[in-house]
């Protein structure tokens, strides 16, 4: 599951917040788990941001 947050209409870091939470059903329902790579929420929000950024360009590009 992801939860996104867009904080801030700008392009920064500081502008999207990514929470990733993954489970896996056991013997006892839903369980919580640990991400296989820590850094995923990372990722994901750099490649939130770098394709709000190739979309700026494209309309800025098409608009003047």
């Amino acid at each position: 599951k992801l939860n996104v947050y867009i904080l801030d209409t700008v392009l920064r870091a500081d502008g999207v917040r990514v929470a990733v939470f993954r489970q896996v059903q056991g013997e006892n329902g839903w369980q919580d788990v640990p991400l296989a790579d820590p850094a995923t929420a990372t990722k994901i929000e750099d490649s939130i941001l770098t394709r709000a950024r190739e979309l700026r360009i494209t309309a800025l590009n098409a608009s003047g």
